[in-house]
């Protein structure tokens, strides 16, 4: 009989306080712009190709299953916050009971130790999380690590995080028309409204259930993403049959904050989906020409998405096909307990 998580993990009472010289405290939602400040400071070292959002710190702190003052931590240099480290609690539980780890250190502090420390408490802030699901699933403590991100990759490898998955940002730029592709026959394109956001849910969770690691969206979650400033729903598009079913979808964003570190402008794609019943007939080719013909008319350079590099459906050969190229990357570090 299936054994429930929370009678496999060992979790410490007390998840230890990095001794690093600061001065540490829990996170509230007011704290926001100060941890979005901390993050600019090391966008251009750790990633210099995107820049961290307010929007992105903003659901980090105040979504409804995290629990900012307990699963964030602050540490200030005197008045000045240096670095912080969270773990929270994804709200589903397939394919597995999910603790996604985030932090940073502001660069002229590292290498004194705080990172280190910070890991080690957000590991502990993990195994506390686990121990409270009840479900008999898998434990992941997550991270995800940008490539340029070096430093921070030797850190999880030193704590021994295992590689569980690599995933590369692919970039396209215009030098010419998109290529022309024509949606098989029975479809159509539709417009991304938001009236239809519980439906695009559904069908987004469906399309992605077999993706690995990929959890169903919440309302909430999904809410917030579609909700972005950032999106584009005149860039974004449904494929639907005569009958209104959804057969494919593009999600589109444009944050222009990420144009300076990429070199071009550019809309980034998400979401690329298309139903089980619908794949292997040139959808997904047929709605990107779109997307693409779209971006290049409203005055853009290029288009930006990211992909598993295991991904079993072939996407990285479909991107490939309309001029997408790799350029930079990510690895998930997953520990299972």
């Amino acid at each position: 009989m299936p054994v429930p998580l929370s009678n496999r993990v060992t979790a410490p009472q007390i998840a230890p306080l990095p001794d690093a010289g600061l001065r540490w405290r829990g996170a509230t939602a007011a704290d926001v712009d100060l941890v979005l400040a901390l993050y600019r400071s090391a966008d251009g070292v750790d990633h210099p190709h995107y820049r961290s959002t307010r929007e992105e710190i903003e659901d980090d702190l105040t979504s409804s299953w995290v629990d900012a003052e307990r699963d964030c931590l602050l540490g200030f240099d005197g008045d000045e916050l240096v670095a912080q480290a969270a773990a929270s609690l994804s709200p589903t539980r397939e394919p597995a009971a999910r603790v996604f780890l985030w932090g940073v250190v502001r660069p002229d502090h590292r290498g004194r130790g705080v990172g280190r420390q910070l890991l080690a408490w957000q590991r502990a802030r993990a195994l506390q999380h686990l121990a409270t699901v009840d479900d008999a699933v898998p434990g992941w403590i997550w991270s995800m690590v940008d490539d340029t991100a070096s430093a921070t990759r030797r850190l999880f490898e030193a704590a021994g995080f295992p590689v569980a998955r690599w995933f590369q940002e692919l970039r396209l730029r215009f030098d010419g028309p998109p290529p022309e592709a024509a949606l098989p026959p029975g479809l159509a394109f539709a417009p991304w409204d938001a009236a239809d956001r519980e439906e695009l849910r559904g069908v987004k969770n469906a399309v992605f259930a077999d993706h690995w690691g990929s959890q169903a969206n919440t309302e909430e979650q999904w809410a917030r993403r579609v909700s972005a400033p950032v999106v584009r729903p005149d860039l974004s598009l449904l494929a639907r049959t005569a009958e209104g079913e959804v057969a494919g979808f593009v999600l589109a964003e444009v944050d222009e904050g990420d144009w300076p570190g990429t070199g071009f402008s550019f809309t980034y794609l998400p979401l690329v989906g298309v139903t089980r019943a619908w794949r292997g007939r040139g959808v997904a080719r047929a709605m990107l020409a779109e997307v693409l013909r779209r971006a290049r008319d409203a005055g853009l350079e290029g288009a930006v998405l990211g992909v598993d590099s295991e991904n079993p459906s072939g996407a990285t050969r479909l991107y490939a096909s309309v001029g997408f190229e790799p350029a930079t990357g990510s690895v998930a570090f997953v520990q299972e307990v």
